[in-house]
C-alpha cells in the first residue's frame, strides 16, 4: 500500500509542476502553446487564441511547451528555480507537517498511506531540481542552451536566420541533452532553408536521424516535433524520396494533420502536393496555411519565422501554377 501511495504520490506531484511551470513562466511573460494530458493536447497557433484539444498518442505524464519572447538568460533560470523551489517548499512543508503530526500521534497509522503518497511527491521534487542542476552543470548543455537562447531572443528583436552564430557541430554530440540539441538543429535548418544552402541542410538530416532513432524507434516526444518537420519536408520536396517521406509521414501523422501553424499547414501541402500526388487537397491545405498568416501579431513566431513560410508558401504556390 505505501509503495502505491508513492507512486500515486508522484504522479499528482507531476501534474502540480506542469500547474507550477506554467504559472512561473507568467512571471517572464511565456505563453503556453502546448499541453498533453493523457491522450488529450491542447494546442494554439495564436498567442490569444483558445486551446484546441484533440486525441493523440498517451502520455502517462503530462507534458507542457511555453513560448519565452526577450526573455534573458537571467529570466530564464528564474522561472525554472521558481516552478522547482514552489515544489520543494510546496511537499516539503506538507512532508513536515505529517511527520511532526505522526511523532505527536496525531495521525494512525491508516494515514501512513498519506504521507506516503506525500512523499512521492517530495521525491518527485527532488528528481525535478537535480535533472535541472545536471542539465545546467554540465558545461555542453550550459554552452548549447545560452546559444540557442541568444539566437531565440535575436529573432524575436527581428533579426534573419542568416544573422545568427549557431554551431551545427552540436547536433551531432551525444554529450548534449537531446531536447537542446533538437533546437538547436531546427535552427540550423531553419537557417539553411533562408539562405538556400542545401548541402548544409542535407547534413542536418542525417544528424537528426541518427539522433531520434532511439531504442529501435524513433521518439515521439513532442520536442522533436520541429525536427520531424525538417524531414518531411526534405524527403518530400529539397531531396525528394517517396519512402522515407512516407515512413516519417506516418510517424507524426497525427500531430501534423492537426497543427494549423503556418510551418505545419506548409509541410503538409507539400507532402500533398508531391508524395500524395492530390493538388485539390494541398491547395486546400495551402490556403489554411496562408490564412493562418493573416494575423502576424499575435501569432507565435519571429519575423524571421514568418518570412520563412511566406517564402516557402510562395514557392509551393508557383509549382503548382506552372505543375512542378
Amino acid at each position: 500500500m505505501i509503495f502505491c501511495a508513492n507512486l500515486v504520490g508522484i504522479y499528482i506531484a507531476s501534474y502540480i509542476n506542469i500547474l507550477s511551470f506554467i504559472l512561473s513562466g507568467k512571471t517572464v511573460d511565456a505563453k503556453l502553446y502546448r499541453l498533453n494530458i493523457l491522450a488529450w493536447e491542447g494546442k494554439r497557433s495564436q498567442s490569444d487564441s483558445k486551446m484546441n484539444w484533440s486525441m493523440q498518442n498517451f502520455h502517462v505524464f503530462p507534458e507542457a511547451s511555453v513560448v519565452r519572447k526577450n526573455v534573458t538568460e537571467k529570466g530564464y533560470y528564474k522561472m525554472n528555480i521558481i516552478n522547482i523551489f514552489s515544489m520543494l517548499i510546496l511537499y516539503g512543508t506538507l512532508f513536515l507537517i505529517h511527520v511532526a503530526a505522526y511523532r505527536n500521534q496525531i495521525l494512525t497509522e491508516k494515514a501512513m498511506g498519506v504521507r506516503a503518497l506525500i512523499e512521492g511527491g517530495l521525491v518527485f521534487s527532488v528528481v525535478v531540481l537535480i535533472y535541472f542542476i545536471v542539465l545546467h552543470a554540465k558545461p555542453a548543455n550550459s554552452r548549447v542552451l545560452i546559444k540557442n537562447q541568444i539566437a531565440l531572443d535575436k529573432l524575436c528583436g527581428g533579426d534573419s536566420y542568416s544573422e545568427l552564430d549557431l554551431d551545427p557541430s552540436c547536433i551531432r554530440d551525444k554529450n548534449i541533452n537531446k531536447a537542446i540539441r533538437a533546437t538547436h538543429s531546427c535552427l540550423c535548418c531553419n537557417k539553411a532553408l533562408e539562405t538556400g544552402n542545401y548541402d548544409l541542410l542535407a547534413a542536418y538530416m542525417y544528424d537528426m536521424d541518427q539522433m531520434l532513432w532511439t531504442y529501435n524507434q524513433y521518439t515521439k516526444n513532442i520536442a522533436y516535433t520541429g525536427c520531424y518537420y525538417h524531414i518531411l519536408f526534405f524527403s518530400t520536396y529539397i531531396n525528394q524520396n517517396v519512402q522515407n517521406a512516407m515512413k516519417f509521414y506516418n510517424i507524426i501523422r497525427n500531430e501534423l494533420e492537426r497543427d494549423m501553424d503556418p510551418n505545419g499547414r506548409r509541410v503538409l501541402a507539400y507532402y500533398q502536393y508531391y508524395i500524395m500526388k492530390n493538388p485539390e487537397l494541398a491547395d486546400k491545405t495551402i490556403r489554411e496555411a496562408e490564412a493562418a498568416l493573416t494575423n502576424e501579431e499575435s501569432l507565435i513566431f519571429s519575423k524571421a519565422e514568418l518570412d520563412l513560410e511566406r517564402k516557402l508558401i510562395r514557392q509551393l504556390r508557383v509549382n503548382m501554377a506552372y505543375g512542378h
